[in-house]
């Protein structure tokens, strides 16, 4: 409605001026040597205003004719463009599918139209590794890195994760090293590198690389305490084939919560026997009992060899005044009373662990002890027992006493 009014209003205005001017005589003259042009003012006014718009089509039209080549150009950019992010799309969804052959063959299409083909080249090399084709892979790897330089640790990483996944541990190891040089702060770089000397059994390494993945928190507490667990225990177990210094050495230089662990004791323990360090491993042993009972432990100390016998018995009488019902403790007396060729006293501790809890062991210990007496009937009854309380517990059937 306003709008109505006011072009009316315009109008009339209109009118009344052109009535008002065309009272006024008035012309324009216009001459250039020879020539002489003569007209009225409004005329001229129209004529200017033509002009005026001639010229601006004109150059408009001659300012989009020199830059149609460069519009066209962009039509054609943003439409390879929208294609490629249509392919990379599809070549991801394809990716997740699992169909690896067809996602390869679109991503890569999908890399050859893209401005930044980065993560279609890295998405295509997953690909390849899925169809176990490895040149392939490194290949799209290395036009990842010509596609983006500033990407080397994200391609690294990258070729990395797919060098374990491919279980190809010295490339992964050669891959990580190269990227620990470039960032040795970074947490999934010390992640991998630690995985990596696991798989190649070098725990030394990995020893070395516990303080930063302790600092830099690259593993979970529980993984990483586990993973320093198993180093300490394999570096252990790794004296077993070297010089006595050695092992006494590591052994002072574990971590003091480990060597009061009961796994790192057994082992120590064991290795000592194994080199024939049984004192070392009776002492071992006996201070650790001291700290905590354990069953095992007794039954390794009953296991040092002869010489230490009246060293060992009133330490283990001792013992059980406070564990009168251990198992492990009476078997390992009876063990030591034995050596020591006291019959009674090892007969009489046989079968009090019998009377708590009759076991193949006990019967077999006791047999041998009624042969070196010469009873040979009732050796034979105790062997009898004893394959019968074999059979028993390999069956899965409980005995009843």
């Amino acid at each position: 409605m306003w709008y109505l009014l006011v072009s009316f209003v315009l109008l009339l205005m209109s009118i009344y001026l052109g009535i008002e001017v065309s009272k006024v005589p008035n012309y324009v003259l216009i001459t250039y040597h020879h020539w002489m042009i003569e007209t009225s003012l409004w005329v001229a006014v129209l004529c200017l205003l033509v002009l005026f718009f001639v010229l601006y089509w004109i150059i408009r039209f001659l300012a989009r004719t020199a830059t149609a080549a460069k519009r066209y150009h962009y039509w054609r950019m943003s439409r390879r463009h929208r294609k490629a992010r249509t392919l990379t799309q599809r070549g991801l969804c394809e990716l997740a599918e699992g169909d690896w052959s067809q996602a390869e063959e679109i991503l890569v299409r999908a890399a050859k139209l893209s401005k930044k083909p980065l993560i279609d080249y890295l998405s295509a090399a997953r690909a390849a590794q899925a169809q176990q084709a490895f040149e392939r892979r490194d290949n799209y790897l290395r036009l990842a890195h010509h596609a983006d330089k500033n990407a080397t640790i994200a391609i690294g990483l990258t070729q990395a994760q797919l060098q374990i996944d491919g279980k190809q541990w010295e490339q992964a190891l050669a891959t990580l090293q190269h990227l620990y040089q470039r960032a040795p702060t970074h947490c999934y770089i010390l992640k991998l590198l630690a995985s990596v000397f696991v798989e190649l059994n070098e725990w030394k390494k990995c020893e070395n690389l516990l303080p930063l993945l302790k600092k830099y928190r690259a593993i979970p507490e529980k993984e990483l305490q586990q993973l320093e667990r198993n180093i300490y225990l394999t570096l252990l177990d790794e004296t077993r084939n070297k010089e006595s210094s050695i092992l006494t050495a590591f052994w002072k230089s574990l971590p003091r919560h480990y060597k009061q662990e009961m796994d790192f004791i057994m082992a120590y323990v064991n290795i000592l026997f194994a080199k024939g360090l049984d004192e070392m491993a009776m002492e071992q042993i006996e201070h650790s009992i001291k700290k905590e009972w354990n069953a095992k432990l007794i039954t390794l100390y009953g296991q040092v060899r002869d010489g230490h016998t009246t060293h060992q018995l009133p330490i283990a009488e001792h013992w059980l005044k406070k564990h009168p019902h251990d198992l492990a403790l009476l078997l390992c007396l009876s063990h030591l009373c034995m050596r020591e060729k006291l019959w009674g006293k090892a007969q009489d501790y046989l079968q009090q662990s019998i009377a708590i809890k009759p076991s193949a062991t006990a019967y077999i210990k006791l047999a041998n002890l009624y042969e070196m007496l010469n009873e040979n009937q009732k050796a034979q009854q105790c062997f009898r027992t004893a394959l019968n309380l074999t059979r028993t517990e390999a069956d899965g059937i409980p005995h009843i006493a």
